[in-house]
């Protein structure tokens, strides 16, 4: 398919997404028309959604699916016991306490109904920690893709296959990144690079990460922020010690050993040669022996930049740049170790 000539080329809302969504779970009603591929995939959804339904006889969506029922994006009935929350997210997070806002209002008005919370989600989002809290089921385009592809090649309806190229082609834009050089990524490459690198710091060193857009006056950074609630306390005051990776729009990279302060206060130069050394006045004691050097000049306030082990650097392709993070991290690891 030409992608000008692809609807969600220019459907890009999440209001569109919705009303793509109410539409194809339309057809899993008892009086739908007759279009049996199509039910099937919406069937296959509600499936994933509510793994319950896989002891249920039939599978069937009760009332005609709502749009923006007292803000929540879409909401499903389903079998006639079932409430389905979709939060629809396109390249937006979660803002304020929607999610258990949209929870608790379908627990009032339905309560004899049981509630199913669903994030589905085909941008990126590095922090997903409040909608595990809210017990959303976390639905991400990976998980779209695999569903939709099942049913693609059946069907020759225009929409369905319109919304699926489009969720292919973001995917695919995005995995360009194991072929690019790394100073040609834009949004897309970096965030898929970071999401990837997310799963196996996670696995190989128990780091948790996340990752977002920064914005500042100097055009700001693509950030991929590393720790794991490591404190170190210094007179009374707690101080999370962790590394923080700065991807800029022309492809030089800093990849930062950092400190931020828990109490508010400000870190000052006693409180910075604690974290880097743990000797007053030594530099290189700890921080400078696993390769972090000084930045040019320190900032002041609750949250420091203690050395660099990158410094405005450019990498030709994402394994180098993804064996440098790893190294930082061993060297990250050492010291925190040390201190």
């Amino acid at each position: 398919m030409n992608k000008n000539n692809n609807i969600f080329t220019y459907a890009t809302s999440e209001l569109s997404q919705d009303a793509f969504l109410c539409w194809l779970f339309s057809f899993a009603m008892k009086d739908s028309d007759y279009e049996p591929v199509l039910k099937a995939c919406a069937v296959d959804f509600l499936k994933q959604f509510i793994p319950e339904l896989e002891a249920e006889n039939e599978i069937w969506i009760s009332e005609v699916p709502k749009k923006q029922y007292k803000f929540v994006d879409v909401l499903l009935t389903v079998n006639d016991k079932y409430k389905v929350i979709i939060e629809d997210k396109t390249y937006t997070s979660e803002h304020d306490n929607q999610l258990k806002n949209y929870a608790d209002t379908i627990t009032n008005d339905f309560n004899e109904y049981k509630k199913i919370c669903v994030y589905f989600k085909i941008g990126f989002q590095g922090d997903l920690s409040n909608v595990i809290e809210n017990n959303y089921l976390i639905f991400m385009r990976k998980n779209i893709l695999s569903t939709l592809e099942k049913y693609i090649d059946k069907t020759d309806n225009v929409i369905f296959k319109s919304y699926y190229e489009m969720i292919k082609s973001l995917d695919e834009e995005a995995n360009k990144y194991k072929v690019l050089p790394v100073c040609e990524w834009d949004w897309a490459q970096i965030n898929e690079f970071y999401d990837q690198l997310k799963s196996k710091i996670k696995k190989d060193f128990n780091y948790d990460c996340n990752y977002g857009k920064v914005n500042n006056e100097s055009g700001g950074f693509y950030g991929l922020w590393i720790y794991n609630s490591i404190f170190r306390n210094y007179k009374g005051n707690d101080y999370e010690l962790y590394l923080q990776c700065q991807f800029y729009s022309n492809g030089l990279i800093d990849i930062c050993y950092k400190a931020s302060s828990k109490s508010g206060n400000k870190i000052d130069r006693e409180i910075r040669e604690y974290l880097i050394s743990k000797e007053y006045g030594k530099w290189g004691n700890i921080a400078d022996k696993y390769g972090f050097v000084k930045p040019k000049r320190y900032g002041s306030g609750k949250t420091v930049t203690l050395g660099l082990y990158e410094n405005k650097k450019r990498f030709s392709n994402y394994k180098q740049l993804e064996d440098n993070i790893y190294k930082a991290v061993n060297a990250f690891k050492n010291i925190v170790n040390e201190i």
